[in-house]
């Protein structure tokens, strides 16, 4: 499905947005960490900006009298000088299958969005999303086996990794759109009450909207208050409509060209596109 073409200022101030978003919600949950991590931390509060990274260091300059030696792959290896692969064969001995499968799906997924938004399309928020779920896990990760530092009896030091693996995986699995996810068109009214709710205010005719399979949904819910059955009239797909809410059944919501005013979704999963066929006035904006 094509969308209508993007100017390039709209597409990079939503993508700083974003960042903004993410780089905001970072920040705080950081301070928010930083500030429980000092409460349960009586060394560290002597000196609460500087400790943290100082121990940090002291765990890169481990001696031999203090480290330990551990089982390790059928060898013993001292804790302080352990191999690179020492964290991830841990990881992978000791999650689930799903997690290692869907992590490197979920890379894929944020990684193909990318590239395709450098192609010429706007990036997706999801995309960009993902690539910071990701980076959340991976990166803990990574120092380990760059830096190798001190860590003894398994991956303990590393466990906090675990809730955005789990996250990750879970967005992964429930990505998949080779499935018809609305059979019923049950999410025909979440989309008609978008609709009415954002659509179409100021004109002077009526905004033509079609349903996908049925057009009973389309004109009950269109009927039920004034205000919509003053703004909308319900018509056939071939009836020349300006939207046309399209569940997911046989991929219809591809065969139309124009611009997609909203999906209504549940984790992720989409269930009805709204989209915009022709404006209902040329040259007026309706959102």
């Amino acid at each position: 499905m094509a969308g209508a073409h993007r100017h390039p200022a709209r597409s990079s101030g939503s993508r700083l947005r974003l960042l903004g978003s993410l780089a905001t919600s970072f920040v705080s949950i950081a301070t928010l960490a930083w500030v429980v991590m000092l409460l349960c931390w009586p060394w560290a509060q002597q000196s609460p900006l500087r400790g943290p990274f100082e121990a940090m260091g002291a765990l890169m300059h481990v001696s031999d009298a203090e480290a330990g030696s551990m089982l390790f792959n059928g060898r013993y290896v001292v804790s302080g000088d352990l191999p690179w692969t020492y964290a991830p064969v841990w990881f992978a001995v000791s999650l689930p299958e799903l997690y290692p499968i869907a992590f490197v799906s979920g890379l894929w997924v944020a990684a193909r969005g990318l590239l395709r938004g450098r192609a010429g399309r706007q990036t997706p928020a999801r995309a960009v999303q993902l690539l910071w779920l990701a980076s959340v896990a991976v990166l803990p990760l990574a120092a380990a086996v760059v830096l190798r530092p001190f860590l003894y009896d398994g991956i303990r030091h590393l466990l906090f990794v675990v809730p955005p693996l789990a996250v990750l995986a879970g967005v992964a699995a429930a990505g998949s759109r080779k499935f018809e996810t609305d059979y019923w068109g049950s999410s025909y009214k979440e989309g008609v009450e978008w609709l009415v709710a954002h659509y179409g205010q100021g004109l002077a005719g009526e905004v033509r909207v079609a349903c996908t399979f049925v057009t009973r949904p389309c004109a009950y819910y269109l009927r039920r208050g004034a205000e919509a059955a003053g703004r909308f009239t319900c018509v056939s797909l071939d009836e020349a409509p300006h939207v046309v809410l399209s569940i997911t059944r046989e991929r219809m919501h591809e065969r139309f060209r124009g611009r997609i005013l909203h999906v209504v979704e549940r984790e992720g999963a989409p269930l009805l596109f709204v989209i915009e066929t022709r404006p209902p006035a040329a040259g007026q904006e309706n959102l």
